[in-house]
């Protein structure tokens, strides 16, 4: 310490460097509110982050836009690695990670089916109605596996990305004018 009171404090201000979680950390309404405005397509931006983090917290030579373009494929392998990591840490999450993993594989390739009838006239109304049962379904799975890597990050509710921000808004402009055009065609077939 100086004897000259006027001079400026000699303490180390600088911040030590926090380490980016493991996998992408979001809350449930804002994962929920993102999911069904973009009528799913969120999963993609979702699944790529997640193996983007990944991929720099481990080193893992992985391709997150693979992983991101087709999650439904990566799904399992992204839940056992927060598994791991758990693991590895001493903990251990209540639910295993392929219950919630066949959930997600099974409602997206029953919403696949389901589309595909649909788009053949093949069981309408019903088999459109499928489609969104499953689209639900396949949300409900996607944000339990949320839950587990968002306690694989040390942030359980998400607290850290509940907000949204101007950029998740934009995103979500596109998916709300497709559920006002859905919502016509349904209006317009019933009158």
């Amino acid at each position: 310490m100086s004897d000259n009171l006027y001079a400026p404090p000699q303490a180390d201000l600088r911040m030590p460097a926090v380490r980016e979680p493991a996998f992408y950390t979001v809350s449930e309404g804002k994962f929920f509110t993102l999911f069904f405005a973009s009528l799913g397509l969120y999963l993609v931006y979702w699944s790529w982050k997640h193996w983007r983090r990944y991929r720099r917290f481990t080193g893992a030579q992985v391709s997150p836009l693979a992983r991101g373009l087709l999650p439904v494929f990566f799904t399992h392998a992204l839940l056992f690695s927060a598994q791991d990591l758990l693991h590895q840490r001493g903990l251990h999450y209540s639910e295993p990670p392929q219950r919630w993993a066949n959930r997600f594989v099974l409602s997206t390739v029953m919403g696949l089916v389901l589309n595909a009838l649909a788009r053949n006239d093949i069981g309408y109304p019903l088999t459109d109605l499928g489609c969104l049962a499953m689209l639900v379904l396949q949300g409900l799975a996607a944000c339990k596996g949320q839950q587990l890597l968002n306690f694989a990050a040390d942030d359980p509710l998400g607290e850290s990305n509940a907000r949204l921000s101007w950029v998740d808004y934009l995103c979500l402009l596109p998916g709300l004018l497709v559920w006002v055009f859905i919502l016509l065609v349904y209006w317009a077939d019933a009158a």
